[in-house]
């Protein structure tokens, strides 16, 4: 897996700025995929994504995890949120990631 950094100026590449969503997206993706046992989700295959939002969060998981409408793995349902549901189709296990509402939204030097 890339670094955070890495990762972050990824996201920023492909989405043209860095803000806020962008980094809760990048933060999202990696913890589902260091929960879900998925080392490299770039090359990973078995991945699918579904966003609650269609806002610059959804651009960075799809950044970090590789995955892309048009190959069918990111999914889009519109519930307004700022959440995502990361499915392992290998082995059957899923994690629904959304920031928790009491801790304050970290800046991108945490992880």
């Amino acid at each position: 897996m890339r670094s955070l950094e890495e990762d972050l100026q990824a996201a920023e590449a492909f989405h043209g700025h860095l803000c806020h969503g962008m980094v809760m997206g990048v933060r999202m993706a990696r913890y589902a995929c260091r929960q879900l046992g998925i080392e490299d989700p770039l090359t990973y295959r078995d991945l699918v994504v579904y966003v609650e939002m269609d806002r610059c969060a959804s651009d960075a998981v799809a950044v970090v995890t590789g995955v892309t409408l048009g190959r069918r793995r990111l999914k889009w349902v519109d519930y307004g949120k700022l959440g995502a549901t990361f499915v392992d189709l290998a082995t059957g296990r899923a994690l629904r990631v959304v920031p928790r509402p009491e801790v304050p939204h970290a800046g991108p030097e945490q992880d």
